[in-house]
């Protein structure tokens, strides 16, 4: 695992955490343990300590690693094992441009203003692309319409080919027996579970500094009600805002911590 540099890295198969040695280069380097109550942050103020490049190992069912080998310094050496459950998640974070945060967010505040009212009836929708009138919606579709006007990033579509994929791993709510792209986009509990199946999923945290600008963050509300919101800054006080419809249309409003926290995401465009 020596390779010339400061830091090595390896997995436990166990547990799928990620581990940081340091190798004794004329004085002692950080160790850090990767674990799901951590945050992606953390690990990745540890790379940047890290001189070189990565060579990487990953799951074949996570692509996204390979988008991060570009980004990371080059010129010494760094070699890297990732695996275990959380392996695409921390990718995806590694992987992210710094600026597509900020696309995400500028693209939900446009939202306030024009989304003003909640309606959350039953629409047949065109697919793929489809959308109800803009100043009608309901909290999913800040999701996706942010997502639409950042990068072209169609969640109708993407929810809809992963369901008819696996449909048996979406929640059995609804009485359906065949995925229905007119509406599963539209539902918490189903944008829950793809972001979870694409490696999105972070660990649900009360800690303001562990919630980054464009994460989503999914609560309960009174009524066992499931609701979404982006992250959308800070207030002057330091409080994070999120932009949500939870009956007013769009708002920009200090409510990240008002209710139970059931899902806490980042998921960057694929070409981040």
């Amino acid at each position: 695992m020596t390779v010339g540099g400061a830091c090595a890295f390896e997995t436990s198969a166990s547990t799928g955490d990620v581990t940081s040695r340091g190798l004794k280069t004329g004085g002692s380097t950080p160790t850090f343990v990767f674990n799901q109550t951590q945050t992606f942050d953390e690990l990745g103020r540890l790379l940047r300590h890290c001189s070189a490049t990565i060579k990487v190992r990953a799951r074949p069912d996570c692509a996204a690693i390979g988008s991060m080998l570009p980004r990371m310094n080059s010129g010494l050496t760094r070699r890297a094992l990732i695996g275990g459950a959380v392996s695409c998640a921390v990718a995806r974070a590694w992987a992210a441009t710094p600026d597509w945060d900020a696309t995400l967010v500028a693209a939900a505040k446009r939202q306030v203003g024009v989304t003003t009212v909640y309606d959350p009836a039953y629409v047949v929708l065109p697919y793929p692309g489809g959308d109800i009138s803009r100043e009608r919606g309901v909290c999913t579709d800040v999701v996706v319409r942010a997502y639409r006007d950042a990068f072209d990033l169609d969640l109708q579509r993407l929810v809809h080919e992963d369901m008819l994929r696996e449909f048996s791993a979406y929640p059995a709510r609804w009485g359906l027996s065949a995925p229905n792209a007119n509406i599963d986009h539209r539902r918490v509990p189903n944008l829950r579970t793809f972001f979870l199946r694409q490696g999105a999923a972070l660990p649900i945290s009360a800690d303001p500094a562990a919630h980054r600008d464009g994460d989503l963050v999914t609560v309960k509300l009174p009524g066992n009600l499931d609701h979404i919101m982006i992250v959308s800054g800070r207030s002057d006080s330091g409080e994070p805002l999120a932009v949500h419809n939870i009956g007013r249309g769009a708002q920009l409003e200090p409510v990240l911590f008002q209710f139970p926290h059931t899902g806490h995401y980042r998921f960057p465009p694929p070409d981040a």
